[in-house]
């Protein structure tokens, strides 16, 4: 089925024994609701909308947990929502909200789970992006900046 007819598929059961685990725990009725379901769900949350995918013979869905941030953080984090940025910047800043001694490029990555090659370059372009906009200051010895580097907030609460 093309990704773009999937909220308006015919309502049926795709994985019968995962359906038969749900509605044996009360999570489901079986009325195979599941991807309005789990969409909406996400939106409450605040989180992104899952990705969708036919991928060679199978049906691939990745959800963005991103970082669990919780309703506190996710009020907090409303204050940047005139900025464009990604939810990994987002990530950050909700991670920097709760541990306020900065934040580094590994830590970013790690937080972000950029784990490619030249991530490390795309989290510093990204971190640089903060400093650029006025949310976080740069501090650390310029000669290890790639190492050493961190960003502090400078917007706590």
């Amino acid at each position: 089925m093309p990704i773009d007819q999937l909220d308006s598929a015919p309502s049926a059961t795709r994985n019968p024994l995962l359906m038969n685990y749900l509605k044996e725990y009360g999570i489901t009725d079986q009325k195979a609701r599941g991807i309005r379901t789990i969409k909406i769900a996400l939106q409450k949350a605040g989180l992104l909308e899952p990705r969708f995918e036919n991928v060679n013979q199978s049906f691939k869905v990745t959800l963005f947990a991103s970082a669990f941030i919780s309703p506190q953080d996710r009020q907090w984090l409303g204050r940047f929502d005139s900025l464009d940025l990604n939810i990994r910047q987002r990530t950050a800043l909700a991670h920097m909200h709760n541990n306020t001694d900065g934040i580094s490029n590994g830590e970013y990555r790690d937080i972000s789970s950029m784990t490619n090659i030249r991530d490390d370059k795309k989290a510093n372009t990204e971190l640089i992006q903060m400093v650029e906009l006025g949310i976080l200051e740069a501090f650390g010895d310029n000669r290890q900046r790639h190492v050493a580097h961190r960003f502090q907030p400078i917007i706590y609460r």
